[in-house]
């Protein structure tokens, strides 16, 4: 005999869910192509890559209509990545490995 599942009864003033505006696995190739072009050219100007990536990522969520508080959580995490990749890649080149 199949029992009913039992059904989750949730308060009715539970928030919102929280959008994402870009999972960052789903970003895995942007992450590693902007990494690979900073560490193309010098230290300034690879700065300067990450500085304008992130500013055109700005613009296109804001214009989706995210908050400034989201815009700035995944931008945050973004340049976390981007900058975690530049030193992994940093460490391989000083082991040698790849």
């Amino acid at each position: 005999m199949m029992r009913q599942p039992k059904t989750l009864h949730l308060p009715a003033d539970l928030p919102s869910a929280k959008m994402i505006a870009f999972p960052l696995a789903a970003r895995r190739c942007d992450i590693e192509h902007l990494a690979s072009r900073v560490l193309a050219v010098n230290l300034t100007r690879g700065e300067l890559e990450i500085i304008h990536a992130l500013k055109r990522i700005q613009e296109r969520m804001l214009k989706q209509g995210f908050s400034i508080e989201q815009v700035r959580e995944q931008l945050g995490a973004f340049e976390g990545r981007v900058r975690a990749e530049l030193w992994r890649h940093d460490l391989c080149d000083r082991d040698g490995s790849a």
